[in-house]
C-alpha cells in the first residue's frame, strides 16, 4: 500500500478583527500568532486609509519574530523587524449611492463622489468599511450583522459605477464609506516562533488621517501519512 503525505491547515484565524487607528497612534497585535507548534503559515494584512487631505506619510505595518512566549514577561527585543510594509500616502472617499443598499455577491456599485477625494485607477485596492460615519477614536470597528469590513481590487470604474475583480463577500449599505487600501501579498511566516504584527500611525499627522486595520492567518498546522 502507498502512502502519500496530507497537510493540514486551519483557515480564517483572526489576528486583528477590523480596528480603527487614529493619526498619531499604534498598536501592538500578538492574539493568534503564536506559531510555536505550527510548520507555519500565511499572513494577510490590510489597511484602509481614510482622509479629507493627501496623508503627510503612509502607515507602517511591522511584523516582528520574537525570541520567546509572546506573554512572557521579559522579551528581549530588537528594531529590526522580521518584515516591514509601509502605506500609500494619496486618499479617496466615495460613499455607496443605493437607498435599497447592496447584498452581498454584487459586482457594480454605484457611488457619490466626494468632494475631499481623489479619482482612484484600475488595479487600485480599496477598503469598503463597513460604516457610514468615520470613527473618531481609536479602537475595534463594530457592525451590523451581515455587514463587514473587506479589501477589493478596482477592476474598472473609476467614475461610478466601481467594478471590483471579485464579487462582495458582504452587504454594504447605502452611504457607506469605501476608501484607498493598502493590501499586501500574503507573508510567510515560519513555525516555531511566535510573533508581533504593529501597525504604526504615530508619524502622521494628517489631522483627518484614521486606517482601518485588519489581519487574518492561515496556518500550516502538519502533515500527516495517509
Amino acid at each position: 500500500m502507498s502512502l502519500k503525505m496530507q497537510p493540514s491547515w486551519t483557515d480564517n484565524v483572526a489576528v486583528r478583527t477590523p480596528y480603527a487607528l487614529l493619526k498619531g497612534d499604534s498598536l501592538i497585535v500578538t492574539t493568534g500568532l503564536d506559531l510555536r507548534t505550527k510548520v507555519g503559515g500565511f499572513l494577510r494584512i490590510g489597511v484602509g486609509r481614510y482622509a479629507t487631505g493627501t496623508l503627510n506619510v503612509g502607515i507602517d505595518v511591522l511584523v516582528k519574530r520574537i525570541l520567546t512566549d509572546p506573554a512572557a514577561a521579559a522579551v528581549h527585543r530588537y528594531s529590526a523587524p522580521w518584515a516591514q510594509f509601509t502605506g500609500g500616502i494619496s486618499y479617496s472617499n466615495q460613499l455607496i449611492n443605493n437607498a435599497a443598499g447592496y447584498a452581498a455577491g454584487v459586482r457594480s456599485i454605484a457611488f457619490d463622489g466626494q468632494a475631499a477625494s481623489t479619482a482612484f485607477a484600475h488595479g487600485d485596492p480599496l477598503c469598503f468599511l463597513g460604516l457610514t460615519a468615520i470613527p473618531e477614536a481609536s479602537g475595534a470597528i463594530t457592525f451590523a450583522a451581515g455587514v463587514n469590513m473587506e479589501f477589493l481590487r478596482c477592476s474598472a470604474g473609476t467614475a461610478t459605477p466601481f467594478i471590483p475583480d471579485a464579487a462582495t463577500s458582504f452587504a454594504h449599505a447605502d452611504n457607506e464609506y469605501f476608501t484607498a487600501a493598502d493590501a499586501w501579498t500574503p507573508l510567510w511566516l515560519p513555525g516555531g516562533s511566535a510573533y508581533e504584527l504593529v501597525f504604526d500611525a504615530g508619524a502622521v499627522t494628517t489631522a483627518s488621517g484614521v486606517f482601518a486595520c485588519m489581519a487574518d492567518l492561515q496556518t500550516y498546522d502538519y502533515t500527516r501519512q495517509v
